[in-house]
């Protein structure tokens, strides 16, 4: 590995753990955060079998997050809780939120906390992320409904190829058939 890439990824491993510590809200959850960061640069030497298991965390601001040991929940939680990524670049906002790709949750969860939303639409292919986030909202008293399905033009079905890493399913033309929902279905419930 090149020195500048090595320094990369120990700058992103050490900027991990200080974020892990910072974000949690009790010892169990700071460590837990900051072994399963830890885990995900190694994760191909752990066991299939202990890949994808489920943890809980406890984060300020009474927050609760399931996810697995998975490099793509452990992407998406640095992406938004770390980073901050999806933080609105506005004050108005709407008291419905739709969360379009919403993988395990992790966005609807953030936005709902931080913006007070009244309802919360989350839409998701993959059935195994699809619990993960109906279990987030639970887990956080979020009024909100999940959508087992792709977003597209229309309602009808789509191809749908899933992937080992939670967040880079996709849709593709070889993929298992999913159901499929358009955006203008989705307003119309909300009337």
């Amino acid at each position: 590995m090149p020195p500048s890439r090595l320094m990369t990824v120990l700058k992103t491993f050490v900027d991990d753990l200080g974020a892990s510590v910072k974000l949690a809200a009790d010892t169990r959850s700071r460590i837990r955060l900051s072994m399963d960061f830890a885990l995900s640069r190694v994760i191909s030497l752990v066991p299939r079998g202990q890949r994808n298991r489920l943890r809980e965390v406890s984060l300020r601001g009474d927050i609760k997050i399931r996810y697995r040991l998975n490099k793509g929940d452990l992407h998406s939680i640095r992406e938004i809780w770390f980073e901050e990524a999806y933080r609105l670049p506005f004050e108005d906002r709407s008291d419905v939120l739709l969360d379009l790709g919403a993988n395990i949750g992790m966005t609807s969860v953030w936005l709902a906390k931080r913006f007070s939303f009244t309802q919360v639409i989350a839409v998701e292919p993959d059935p195994n992320n699809a619990a993960l986030a109906r279990q987030n909202f639970e887990l956080n008293g979020i009024p909100g409904q999940v959508l087992e399905a792709a977003i597209g033009p229309r309602d009808g079905e789509a191809r749908f190829k899933f992937s080992e890493l939670s967040n880079l399913g996709r849709l593709s033309e070889d993929g298992s058939l999913v159901p499929m929902i358009s955006v203008g279905t989705i307003i119309k419930t909300l009337r």
